[in-house]
């Protein structure tokens, strides 16, 4: 083993026999550094495997998705959160920042929220395509309602499908391919004749 000059070889093992706690302490600690870099790295350890058994840690993210001061920071709190789909406070937090000034926070809501198939999660990708501003995040949560077979997700994908812009049309006319397995390209008239020929395709 090499020791650096200064350590001793006793410093050197208390310093590998730090407790889990006193760990998990000081990347909390590092969540309120004013450094952003160190406290998305902060986030990405919490959120790895040796910490994600506590029940501690989503609640911390949660507290730093919601309040830290950087979009960035935020965004990678909302990402960490992803990965702990059985918090009880997960889908209330979700909700909150999908109405963050930050757009590269709401993207990463839409992406925890497309990880699971559930109808409260779909309300929520719903609400913020009626209010999203950006293209980029509005094309994704289109694209993550088309996940869903159902009749409210068709009328979403169909209610957006001439946007202004063509990278939110483009993703409710891949969204409508994907449900249904046919292509009417961008005429909205014939996704509709369709849609209602065949609505015992689309659960209700």
């Amino acid at each position: 083993m090499n020791i650096p000059e200064d350590q001793t070889l006793g410093s050197v093992m208390i310093g590998k026999l730090l407790t889990f706690e006193d760990q998990f302490e000081k990347l909390s600690v590092q969540l309120t550094h004013p450094d952003a870099d160190i406290r998305r790295d902060a986030i990405g350890k919490l959120s790895g495997k040796k910490f994600s058994r506590l029940k501690s840690t989503p609640e911390l993210l949660g507290v730093v998705a919601l309040d830290d001061p950087d979009g960035l920071v935020r965004a990678e709190a909302v990402k960490s959160l992803s990965k702990f789909s059985e918090w009880e406070n997960l889908l209330k937090t979700l909700e909150a920042t999908s109405v963050d000034p930050s757009s590269e926070v709401r993207l990463e809501t839409v992406r925890a929220l497309q990880k699971q198939l559930n109808r409260k999660h779909l309300d929520c990708l719903i609400s913020m395509v009626s209010s999203e501003k950006e293209p980029n995040v509005k094309s994704e949560a289109l694209m993550a309602i088309s996940d869903y077979n159902e009749k409210r997700a068709t009328r979403i994908l169909l209610d957006h499908l001439n946007d202004n812009n063509f990278r939110v049309r483009y993703a409710c006319r891949n969204g409508l391919v994907s449900v249904t397995s046919v292509d009417f390209e961008y005429d909205s008239k014939a996704w509709k004749d369709w849609l209602d020929a065949n609505s015992d395709l689309i659960s209700r």
